[in-house]
């Protein structure tokens, strides 16, 4: 057993210092030499300290000219987005306070001053109980449900002229729920300018009426989980639909209680950005890359500063699911998605 906790280290640290072609054949080597049965998440092999990384106020810029809009924390970093047309691609998760009217409204605010007629908090709704057929009644804020309120959520794309000319798409997403509440953002570069300029009637909702703030369920934030615990939410982008765990060496610094842009977007503090995605991607497929039905790939991708982050995809046949993991740039943190079918 010591001689295979030593191997497996050794095999990893070597994958680590080889040049970036090899390190999806090297990943492959420590998945096939190194994984169990996939029912636990492999022990700790570092013993680098996490870092403090925790939420920023608002004011804190994101990326593209935007800053955290009031009412709402950043959790962790803002992500630079691999696999991406351009070098002006980002994600971020942000922790929502007690009026998300209120920090929509603001985001929306600061994209009509870049020229986008990006909707306020009226384009919001209300979700009911679920109906017979599983699926959730979906009205608009401003209509108020006798019923109750199950949950509230917020959806918006728009494109502007964001930095220097280079037209940049905001898609967002608001979603409060007892379990919490929890704002995604993706921030895309475009191929073109914005097709019809912000000029005219406004064509989109405005804000949210002022009573709609009473009609929030009650909330009562779902804690974070622990190293071993269940993280994020049950999908088919993982194999067997299983539920993802918090890998050792990582802490979880928030996201994975609302809906999200994926199914779920979660924030990890980590010490070894490499080590905790090689966990994680064992925990989606035990198998290893490109064996059985899914496919697990980790590479090195260079960002515009100059830096460099690692990127984990994952791909499940049989689900038709996929994962997205990938470190800040300073490879304090790691972002987890999740999307399904």
């Amino acid at each position: 057993m010591r001689f295979r906790v030593q191997f497996c280290t050794d095999l990893y640290r070597t994958a680590r210092r080889m040049p970036l072609g090899w390190v999806v054949v090297a990943v492959a080597l420590v998945f096939s030499a190194c994984s169990g049965d996939g029912r636990s998440a492999p022990p700790s092999t570092t013993t680098t300290p996490i870092p403090d990384v925790g939420l920023s106020p608002p004011g804190t810029p994101i990326a593209e000219g935007l800053v955290v809009p009031k009412g709402a924390r950043l959790i962790g970093p803002a992500f630079w987005a691999p696999e991406s047309k351009g070098d002006h691609s980002w994600a971020a998760v942000l922790d929502v306070g007690a009026d998300p009217f209120a920090a929509w409204d603001d985001l929306a605010e600061q994209m009509r001053a870049k020229g986008a007629p990006y909707p306020r908090s009226g384009v919001c709704n209300w979700e009911q109980a679920v109906s017979g057929d599983g699926q959730p009644l979906i009205g608009p804020v401003s209509e108020a449900h006798p019923g109750g309120v199950h949950a509230l959520d917020c959806e918006a794309g728009m494109g502007g002229s964001v930095v220097n000319g280079v037209s940049v798409y905001l898609e967002a997403r608001l979603y409060w729920s007892p379990r919490g509440a929890e704002l995604a953002l993706a921030i895309s570069e475009e191929d073109k300018q914005l097709r019809d300029p912000f000029a005219g009637p406004d064509p989109y909702p405005d804000r949210a009426p002022a009573g709609a703030l009473a009609l929030l369920p009650h909330r009562s934030d779902a804690s974070l989980p622990k190293v071993g615990q269940p993280l994020g939410s049950r999908n088919d982008a993982l194999e067997r639909g299983q539920l993802l765990h918090v890998p050792p060496d990582a802490r979880v610094v928030g996201g994975g209680r609302a809906a999200s842009i994926a199914d779920f977007e979660a924030v990890l503090a980590v010490g070894d950005a490499h080590a905790v995605l090689l966990s994680l991607g064992r925990q989606v497929d035990p198998t290893g890359p490109k064996v059985g039905d899914g496919q697990v790939t980790l590479t090195r991708q260079q960002t515009p500063g100059g830096r460099s982050i690692w990127y984990l995809n994952t791909l499940i046949q049989a689900g038709g699911g996929a994962t997205e993991m990938w470190s800040s740039p300073d490879g304090k943190a790691v972002l987890v998605t999740t999307r399904s079918d």
